[in-house]
């Protein structure tokens, strides 16, 4: 999750706010915190709408998310 994190601060600090909040719903999925997870893969794919492939990452996490917090 720490690479998670690192990864999401330095998107962030390079104004990649799509990309950090995909970063930080993979630390959240990986600390089975599902709510956190959910929350910023939505964000991700709001601010990622012309990148396809981080919209099918989102996608599938939160399809990841959707069958782990059954």
């Amino acid at each position: 999750p720490m690479a998670w994190r690192l990864l999401a601060t330095a998107y962030g600090k390079n104004h990649q706010l799509g990309e950090a909040a995909l970063a930080l719903a993979e630390e959240a999925l990986l600390q089975e915190n599902y709510a956190v997870a959910t929350s910023q893969a939505n964000r991700a794919m709001k601010l990622l709408k012309s990148n396809p492939k981080a919209l099918v990452r989102a996608k599938d996490l939160l399809s990841q998310i959707g069958n782990k917090a059954k």
